[in-house]
């Protein structure tokens, strides 16, 4: 897998930039450029990387959105990525900008997947995975296992549910899989309990 790790100061640049382009955005100003969110000295947030954002308001999700694969360097992934995870996420109502103050925001930085033989190399809280089968697709982050109590077997069946199969679906010759890691970390630039 390749490294994605930010260092600490880089993760505390970065971790600024969700809520200060949120903030731009929903009161309709222009979105920051590259100076105002990444000053020269920040070489590492120059670098493609996929990235999802999580908002979450009283440890419920709020929006979730991201890729997996990049489109860009993370300072502008992190700006724009921010704004489709509080404006596009279907299952969620924008915020306006007094939403914004309760809600917290969350960064995942992911690596490149990697196809694997079948499932069971997958390591619930190590890595995050990705389910194909025909046209059906389905990801969770590295989170997202541990987050539910899910064990390999269970998170199987709730990709297959997620991509609208049958929970066993997965088990089909057909099925492909994919790994990838993550580094998350917090607004503050701290990394989450199971990065430390």
């Amino acid at each position: 897998m390749s490294d994605i790790e930010l260092k600490e100061h880089e993760r505390k640049v970065a971790a600024k930039i969700p809520r200060l382009s949120l903030s731009y955005h929903l009161s309709e100003q222009e979105l920051p450029t590259e100076k105002q969110l990444n000053p020269e000295s920040y070489a590492g947030l120059r670098r493609p990387m996929g990235v999802f954002i999580t908002l979450k308001e009283k440890e419920k999700l709020r929006g979730c959105v991201g890729h997996i694969h990049p489109l860009g360097p993370i300072w502008k992934e992190l700006r724009d990525v921010s704004i489709l995870a509080a404006t596009k996420d279907p299952r969620f109502e924008t915020p306006n900008l007094e939403d914004l103050k309760a809600i917290q925001i969350s960064i995942t930085l992911l690596s490149k997947p990697e196809y694997v033989e079948g499932p069971y190399e997958f390591e619930p809280g190590i890595h995050g995975i990705i389910f194909e089968l025909g046209k059906h697709r389905s990801v969770f982050l590295p989170q997202v296992a541990p987050q539910w109590g899910w064990n390999k077997e269970s998170t199987f069946r709730q990709l297959a549910k997620k991509a609208g199969l049958e929970p066993e679906a997965w088990r089909e010759n057909e099925a492909r899989f994919a790994l990838f890691r993550g580094q998350i970390f917090d607004e503050t630039g701290a990394l989450s309990p199971s990065e430390n």
